[in-house]
């Protein structure tokens, strides 16, 4: 109560003050007019940016049919625990990686020689993690399409193609595993087949990853600052660790009973992660998303390096400086902001193929909002926005 009191009691000092005029009846100085807020705006609203005609192409071609026959045999191998087996033709995650890999094959004979098909491999000994109980190699399924500028940079996709039931180290039960996650390797299995006909500037690399389980559009997405459900780990969280962005698309409520569950039916209630389970046209949707996602960055340059904003100058102004990224030329930078409450950005400025930037506006400034630094391609495409850090310098730096 003392508190909330405290707050009550300068909050109604903090309005009486606005609206008086001089600050003390001999002080020259006056409080800014309220004709200054909200402040203005400074540059243009951000606008969505509707998909190319190259990208709408693309996005016509993913099949949902695809996408449910990909589940659907994923599944139909009964396990693909980490531990089961890897030659049984039938049966076990060694029958789901070759059927994969013939797969991912398919799309690269169509690619003219873009995409290759490989194994990652190694072996995992016990002791590394408790579910791995003796040795066993561990495969990835990695399609790459290389770039066709600036084929050193990559960007990954993927979903992890192991599964497991109630018991981490039950790899003789069933464990179909159609959401968790032979959904999420449909998607990049599809894409793959329909990428392969195209020609994306950076390199794209379309996975189905092994040991996620076993070891650590039209649709509304929601982005959460957090790593992962807690408790859990994603095929994202690799990459994060090893510091490369990483985002995981997932549903935002999922029935516990339909995942890491035995298939088998409780008190009348059906358990098991089950194809039975699956909205198929959400898979599509997000098959959507994904393929927006990497073709849309794959064709942007870099992102621009050692972004930084001048915090040392006692005034009003956002002095911004930054490298050009190397790799695909860039056509100019914008400088995105938004307020300090706003998850989303709101505002960007078209500062031209400069790498410094003097802001002037006395109320869009460094102490006011948060800013971030984008580059600019040919055709539109964007990097993603990074944000400068503080650096001293001269006031044209």
């Amino acid at each position: 109560m003392w508190s909330a009191s405290v707050l009550a009691v300068y909050a109604a000092a903090l309005f009486q003050g606005a609206v008086s005029t001089p600050i003390h009846p001999h002080h020259p100085h006056q409080f800014p007019s309220t004709e200054q807020w909200p402040a203005p705006v400074v540059g243009k609203p951000l606008e969505q940016q509707l998909p190319g005609e190259e990208l709408q192409d693309i996005l016509s071609q993913v099949s949902r049919d695809n996408i449910e026959a990909t589940i659907r045999k994923l599944a139909s191998f009964g396990t693909r625990h980490t531990l089961s087996s890897q030659t049984d033709p039938n049966r076990g995650i060694g029958a789901a990686r070759t059927w994969l890999t013939a797969r991912f094959q398919e799309a690269a004979d169509a690619s003219e020689g873009r995409m290759t098909v490989d194994w990652n491999s190694f072996i995992k000994y016990p002791g590394d993690n408790e579910r791995i109980i003796f040795p066993v190699n561990i495969t990835t399924v990695v399609a790459t399409l290389k770039g066709s500028e600036d084929p050193d940079r990559l960007y990954v996709t993927g979903g992890h193609y192991d599964s497991r039931n109630s018991d981490p180290i039950d790899y003789q039960g069933d464990a179909p595993g159609a959401v968790d996650d032979a959904s999420g390797v449909a998607v990049s299995l599809e894409l793959a087949r329909i990428f392969a006909h195209y020609k994306p500037r950076s390199t794209i690399v379309f996975t189905a990853f092994a040991v996620a389980s076993n070891a650590w559009t039209e649709m509304t997405v929601r982005l959460i600052y957090r790593l992962d459900r807690y408790s859990r780990g994603g095929d994202h969280r690799p990459f994060l660790e090893a510091g490369y962005t990483g985002v995981r698309f997932v549903q935002p409520n999922e029935d516990y009973t339909q995942q890491h569950q035995n298939v088998t039916v409780r008190n009348g209630k059906q358990y098991g992660d089950l194809v039975e389970w699956l909205d198929f046209e959400y898979n599509t949707r997000a098959a959507k998303v994904v393929a927006s996602t990497m073709w849309s960055l794959a064709n942007a340059p870099g992102v621009p390096t050692n972004v930084g904003i001048n915090t040392t100058a006692s005034d009003n102004f956002s002095q911004f400086r930054w490298t050009a990224p190397e790799g695909l030329p860039v056509q100019g930078y914008e400088i995105l902001y938004r307020e300090t409450n706003e998850a989303h950005w709101t505002n960007v400025i078209d500062v031209g193929n400069v790498t410094w930037y003097n802001l002037t506006s006395a109320t869009i400034h460094k102490d006011n909002v948060i800013f971030g630094v984008r580059s600019v391609a040919e055709g539109g495409y964007k990097s993603p926005a990074v944000l400068p850090f503080p650096f001293g310098c001269s006031r044209n730096c």
